[in-house]
């Protein structure tokens, strides 16, 4: 694709997935519910500058079990960017803005 990855899953701690947000949100009623713009965050022309191209993270909070057979995703809303202490990906929180 041409376009960049923009979606970011965190499975566990130390494994982090990159995805294209029109493939999921194409094949999947979760995602499409879940990508959209009014949740996406917007880029500060200082991280486009960097490259960070993530506009959505998704954290895997519960692994499969009787009610969640797939494990159960959540969307990481970002109120306020700058109270973010840390980093996914070498991808500073902080250069997220949200819209």
């Amino acid at each position: 694709m041409d376009q960049p990855e923009d979606v970011q899953i965190i499975l566990c701690h130390g494994r982090v997935r990159k995805f294209h947000s029109s493939v999921l949100a194409s094949n999947s009623t979760l995602f499409a519910e879940y990508l959209t713009e009014a949740n996406a965050a917007k880029l500060a022309p200082r991280a486009k500058a960097k490259g960070v191209t993530v506009r959505w993270i998704l954290e895997l909070r519960q692994l499969p079990c009787d009610a969640y057979p797939a494990g159960r995703l959540e969307l990481l809303v970002i109120p306020n960017p700058s109270e973010i202490a840390f980093c996914i990906s070498r991808s500073c929180l902080t250069d997220l803005v949200r819209n």
